[in-house]
């Protein structure tokens, strides 16, 4: 990276699998308001600042063991906070592309909408597809962002609203996000009687850790 010694970074692959490409999309991290003068991400800046139309950078082949259950034709409830949405909106765009989709619910939770990435293409996604219900909380939605437009509720996802929004004793859950979103999600469900081979997440940490 521009000389510097070479960092490795895992980045989730956002588009549908099967295509010429990968798209990968990554939030900059730049300094917190806390600490303006930490350095910001060093990967992060480089890809968008540095890397342009192209330019080839090294990169391994996509792995991991977070995908969908191609055999399920259960309801599907797909559940992102953050950046965490990235390996969501693959997953969305692969049923949406596969033609017959199942029942699924994509929820999204985001700061507001200024941190809310890919909008305008879930939605488009959703519009063009009828069993697709997409459903956006806003936790500090901003002036400008408009409820019924841009989000849907204000707040965070809770499992009370969950309850009562998606069908928990038929369908497979997906989820990715921050810890506490994820860990809030891991034991609420397991607290519903959802079984473990239908909560399926990706943590960058052992799975014990959300449950303890």
């Amino acid at each position: 990276m521009g000389g510097q010694e070479s960092v490795v970074r895992n980045y989730s692959v956002s588009c549908a699998p099967g295509r010429d490409h990968y798209r990968i999309s990554v939030k900059r991290e730049d300094p917190p308001e806390a600490a303006p003068y930490a350095p910001p991400g060093m990967a992060s800046s480089y890809l968008h600042e540095e890397v342009g139309p192209g330019d080839v950078i090294q990169v391994s082949a996509p792995a991991g063991d977070f995908f969908l259950d191609e055999a399920s034709r259960r309801p599907l409830v797909l559940l992102s906070g953050g950046v965490g949405l990235t390996p969501m909106v693959s997953m969305l765009e692969h049923l949406v592309g596969r033609g017959t989709p199942p029942e699924t619910w994509y929820v999204h939770a985001a700061l507001g909408g200024r941190q809310h990435a890919m909008k305008q293409h879930v939605r488009d996604l959703a519009t063009a597809n009828g069993p697709i219900h997409p459903v956006v909380f806003y936790e500090h939605p901003a002036p400008e962002d408009v409820l019924g437009r841009d989000y849907d509720l204000p707040g965070r996802v809770t499992m009370d609203w969950l309850k009562g929004a998606v069908p928990v004793a038929d369908a497979h859950f997906y989820f990715c996000g921050p810890r506490g979103f994820m860990r809030m999600l891991a034991i609420g469900l397991r607290a519903l009687d959802v079984p473990d081979e239908r909560i399926n997440f990706e943590f960058f940490g052992p799975a014990e850790a959300l449950y303890a």
